[in-house]
């Protein structure tokens, strides 16, 4: 690949932990985009590619491999977009306090100096894919997890792999759109998936995506069944893995400690099908159980 190929087709994998990708995910559906910090500065060979590449084609990739020592699958599974950057040589604080991750908007701080803001205006999940698709783009070398653990890796992705990241999008929409109707559904007839389970309502929000956490997290459905207890509904549009097992875990762990401290709660995950992994970590707990989902496709005439 030439030099000014290279430069055309830059990407960044970055390391991050799945709350992270639920945070932004949630404050864009709520929001329309999010301002998100990073501790080291954009290099300066790669700002004007980078800023380049925003005002050709309005987005810029940002690819997040899901770490396996943050409980993640080792796989890149989610693609954020950016649609605009601040760069600084000096820590700077947010371009806007009221659009910015929570958590993130003290930053700078004496721990973390914030050099980098990112413009969010989507973050995507993708077909899970390996790490070694992506290349350093210096040394065309495959990019590995150690590359990852304090900086973004600047990259490529590989010819072989077919697709750009373009052709992969008609793709995305359609699961994120599954997934959206099925929580949809399931909130206004909680009853189909368990008979008695009503959605929880406290003074504030109902228990379809119930934020936790100061809204960095968002359990799909909170519910209740019919002796009081609550009932956590996790969904996956597609097939379910052990990392949607740690998911609902954390959910159900934050919910006994902020709202049912003597209470037996258990969980649900909803999924299109599910892997081998997750079916041997259920049968450790009685609190969780599978449930499949099947589509079903209804038509009608329309009038010309």
């Amino acid at each position: 690949m030439q030099r000014e190929q290279i430069r055309d087709n830059l990407v960044l994998v970055g390391s991050t932990r799945y709350d992270y990708v639920e945070s932004l995910r949630a404050f864009i559906q709520n929001k329309g985009f999010v301002w998100s910090s990073w501790n080291f500065r954009i290099r300066e060979q790669w700002r004007e590619t980078i800023l380049e590449h925003i005002k050709t084609h309005r987005k810029f990739p940002i690819y997040f491999y899901m770490s396996k020592k943050m409980g993640g699958s080792g796989l890149v599974e989610y693609v954020g977009f950016v649609s605009e950057i601040r760069v600084s040589d000096i820590p700077t604080k947010t371009p806007d306090p009221d659009f910015t991750n929570p958590g993130e908007e003290d930053f700078p701080t004496e721990d973390f100096k914030s050099y980098t803001w990112f413009k969010f205006s989507a973050v995507d999940p993708v077909s899970p894919l390996d790490l070694q698709i992506f290349r350093d783009i210096d040394t065309g070398d495959p990019i590995i997890p150690s590359q990852l653990k304090s900086s973004f890796a600047y990259a490529f992705i590989t010819e072989s792999y077919g697709e750009t990241l373009l052709e992969e999008q008609p793709i995305i929409p359609t699961s994120v759109s599954v997934e959206r109707d099925l929580r949809k559904y399931l909130a206004a007839k909680l009853n189909s998936l368990e008979p008695g389970l009503k959605l929880y309502q406290d003074q504030e929000r109902t228990g379809e995506e119930y934020p936790i956490e100061g809204g960095r997290m968002r359990i799909d459905i909170l519910a209740k069944d019919p002796k009081g207890n609550f009932v956590v509904v996790e969904l996956k549009a597609g097939v379910a893995d052990i990392s949607t097992f740690g998911q609902i875990s954390a959910y159900i762990g934050w919910v006994k400690e902020n709202l049912a401290k003597n209470s037996n709660i258990r969980g649900i995950i909803v999924a299109n099908d599910f892997d081998d992994r997750i079916k041997y970590a259920v049968k450790s707990t009685p609190r969780i159980k599978l449930k499949r989902y099947k589509l079903k496709f209804e038509f009608e005439n329309m009038e010309p």
